[in-house]
């Protein structure tokens, strides 16, 4: 028995020098800096005080939180029925107010524009949709 545990140590620490060894080797590999992708992330819902809640969204500078409806095919459209104006960053629990009406079952979209004019307020002219892909950075989701 007492064989047994000295070799089931000796193992661990040989396991652990060479873990310590490659974890060592990994954080070599790793950049110096770190950039999220632009992202975000909203559950479906029910509707609290005419708002939504964003739980979390990132953006590279500053910029919008856009929520639109959706086409038949489920793909963002139409004018914004409201809009946030966060910094550039990760931001979680992000209350946005809506303008416009949503009602149970509609499919709404959560979106990211820069703020390209630098004026006060979002502006559907002024202020560029920010893309990842073929679509808008966003995410869309149920009113439930």
């Amino acid at each position: 028995m007492l064989r047994r545990f000295k070799s089931l140590a000796v193992g661990a620490v040989l396991g652990a020098t060479a873990l310590g060894a490659s974890t060592a080797a990994f954080a070599l590999t790793v950049p110096p800096t770190f950039a999220t992708e632009p992202s975000v992330l909203v559950f479906n819902q029910k509707l609290t005080s005419g708002a939504v809640d964003v739980a979390y969204a990132n953006i590279p500078s500053k910029g919008y939180l856009v929520v639109m409806g959706s086409d038949a095919q489920g793909l963002p459209q139409g004018a914004p029925i409201g809009t946030a104006s966060i910094n550039a960053g990760d931001h979680r629990n992000v209350k946005v107010k809506l303008t416009g009406e949503a009602k149970a079952g509609d499919k709404l979209w959560v979106t990211l524009s820069l703020d390209s004019d630098n004026k006060p307020g979002y502006d559907a002219a002024g202020d560029k949709p920010l893309w990842t892909g073929k679509l808008p950075a966003g995410h869309m989701f149920v009113v439930q």
